[in-house]
């Protein structure tokens, strides 16, 4: 027990004896064995709503041929104050309604919940035509948008998507789609990848890791705007502004201030 602990190591202990050791053994064998098992469970999926997690998704995608498939991405925007909103267990009883929506809609494609707010869908390659595979998207996510309803609770979910094919590197292919998610709104619920983006997100990736730098080596510095009274001709206040003092790049200017706050949460 103490060298599983220590490193997972599964122990190959002597059971076949019939003395009360060997019963002893047995049973210490089949402890560990559940105990496995039941960690293997947590470490890959969502215990809310027992789909696989970011960890159990990626194990999956290893072993699939790359050019079958394709992620889409299902993006609970409003998901953070529905979880304000609330009653406690009802935020949870949402996701569960959602993953059973999704079901309905996108058959039994496996389905993986890869953060707070974000689904996978590992969707077969197909041959149909993008404006109508977009279209019947646009559907699902209206259709899996009504409201759910518990007690004195509501939501209306609102739900964006991210379609991108995948790379060389699993995990490289999730954060790609979690990417392309992240350029759609709701007033264009559906994002969906291409070759261009694809030079535009190495770039924000790079851009990404400065800036996460920058932050934690103090590059970030204030500068101040006064706020005129225009009547009296004079300064009442001043508006303070962040900005980003590279020592390669200069002072960068403002970058698109809601995808940036996403991804650096």
């Amino acid at each position: 027990m103490r060298g599983y602990g220590e490193s997972r190591a599964m122990p190959d202990l002597p059971t076949h004896f019939l003395d009360d050791v060997g019963v002893l053994m047995a049973d210490t064998q089949m402890t560990i064995t559940q105990l496995d098992g039941a960690l293997q469970h947590l470490e890959r999926f969502d215990p809310v709503t027992g789909v696989l997690n970011r960890t159990g998704l990626a194990a999956h995608l290893r072993g699939q041929p790359p050019e079958r498939y394709f992620l889409l991405v299902i993006r609970f925007c409003n998901g953070s104050v529905a979880k304000t909103d609330c009653e406690a267990g009802h935020y949870d009883q949402v996701h569960r309604v959602l993953v059973k929506r999704m079901a309905l809609q996108f058959g039994t494609n496996l389905r993986a919940r890869v953060g707070e707010l974000d689904y996978i869908i590992v969707m077969p390659k197909t041959t149909e035509p993008r404006e109508a595979g977009v279209f019947r998207l646009r559907a699902s996510l209206d259709v899996m948008s009504a409201d759910v309803g518990f007690g004195v609770n509501r939501v209306c979910p609102e739900l964006t998507a991210g379609v991108a094919p995948p790379e060389a590197d699993v995990m490289a292919s999730i954060d790609t789609a979690l990417a392309t998610a992240c350029t759609a709104s709701l007033s264009s619920p559906i994002a969906v990848h291409s070759a261009q983006e694809q030079d535009k997100l190495g770039s924000d990736s790079v851009l990404e890791k400065e800036l996460r730098f920058a932050i934690s080596n103090d590059e970030l510095v204030l500068h101040f705007q006064p706020v005129m009274d225009t009547q009296q001709q004079r300064a009442i206040g001043a508006e303070a502004l962040l900005r980003w003092n590279s020592p390669y790049r200069g002072l960068v200017p403002p970058v698109n201030s809601s995808l940036w706050q996403r991804r650096l949460v």
